[in-house]
């Protein structure tokens, strides 16, 4: 949903969403429960999700942001 909620030129489409999942489950990420080094991993795969590479760029900024900034 934060992704979502992000000023997004084009926002993730439902097959966009879909293929992160799966690579999420395949990696075994658990974004609520990150161990040290999945984070980067993470950001790494928001290009699933991004439409463009200034979309990526506010992906990245806005999510690995530390929480309270």
């Amino acid at each position: 949903m934060e992704i979502r909620e992000l000023a997004l030129s084009k926002k993730p489409a439902t097959a966009e969403c879909l293929a992160w999942l799966q690579i999420l489950d395949r990696m075994d990420l658990d974004v609520g429960k990150l161990q040290p080094g999945q984070a980067e991993v993470l950001a790494f795969t928001y290009c699933i999700l991004a439409k463009n590479t200034e979309d990526l760029g506010r992906m990245r900024r806005a999510l690995t942001a530390p929480q309270g900034t």
